[in-house]
């Protein structure tokens, strides 16, 4: 029975102050008692896609940009979700979205040579699985052969030349690497001193290292480099940074820190010097 004195409003009514009080009641009460999960829109969307997985490629990605950038600048979806990447047979494309000044999208794009199937990589190493892959890597084609690549990598006295992140400053000469097992020492741009263990290493094809305090273990992040020759002089060259094994809590910022984009720019800068002979 309805109150005579306060009508029943009709559904076509525009909401008043009251009716907007009420759904920020009802919000802030949801948040509380059942909050959303992080990533869940991410993941939907994702999930959505994978299941089209038949789809053309082209269209797979038109579908993908649109739905992200319907969601307006700084909300979570744009976020959490600002790095997507997608392979097919023959090619790999990257997409890049980041909130601008004056809640603008920047979107920028990368495309190289394919792999099997579809992917997505969600910011700060977020998975598809909601699960943080603790690592990030970039490549790039270089007009040099891996020789000569791969002695500015595998020099310590060279790598400051390279280094993207601006964090190496300085490296005795003498300490070129030959084997897994090797320590060489670098001096980084806040004057604190790493000796970096060889952990993997193949002649003029693969090299990685973990860094470590001087006389201490490793704390288990690790750079790699890897080389694959292209053909006519040409080198495939792949960097990554894992810390899948970091063990101190204090180095996890700096770790996430070190994206793909700040990878991309020691192989430029690797690139440039290479190139030249």
């Amino acid at each position: 029975m309805t109150d005579s004195t306060h009508p029943r409003p009709r559904h076509d009514e525009p909401m008043d102050r009251a009716d907007l009080e009420l759904l920020a009641d009802i919000v802030q009460l949801q948040e509380e008692l059942d909050p959303t999960p992080p990533m869940l829109a991410d993941l939907v969307l994702f999930a959505l896609q994978d299941e089209a997985h038949t789809m053309d490629l082209d269209a797979e990605l038109a579908m993908l940009i649109e739905a992200e950038l319907a969601v307006p600048a700084g909300a979570r979806s744009v976020e959490l979700a600002r790095r997507i990447t997608f392979s097919s047979d023959h090619l790999t494309v990257m997409i890049a979205i980041a909130s601008g000044a004056g809640g603008t999208v920047r979107v920028d794009g990368w495309a190289a040579p394919g792999g099997r199937r579809a992917r997505a990589c969600l910011d700060r190493g977020m998975t598809a699985s909601g699960d943080e892959q603790r690592s990030a890597s970039a490549s790039r084609e270089i007009a040099a052969p891996a020789g000569r690549i791969f002695e500015l990598i595998a020099d310590p006295e060279q790598q400051p030349r390279w280094d993207g992140n601006d964090n190496l400053a300085a490296a005795a000469p003498g300490q070129r690497v030959h084997a897994i097992g090797d320590i060489f020492a670098m001096t980084i741009t806040n004057g604190a001193v790493r000796e970096n263990h060889v952990v993997e290493f193949v002649e003029g094809e693969r090299i990685a290292w973990k860094p470590a305090e001087p006389g201490k273990p490793p704390t288990g992040h690790l750079w790699r480099w890897e080389l694959q020759p292209v053909g006519d002089g040409t080198t495939l060259v792949t960097h990554t940074y894992d810390w899948t094994e970091l063990s101190d809590p204090n180095r996890e910022k700096r770790a996430r820190w070190t994206t793909s984009e700040r990878l991309q720019a020691s192989l430029d800068r690797l690139a440039d010097l290479a190139e030249q002979g």
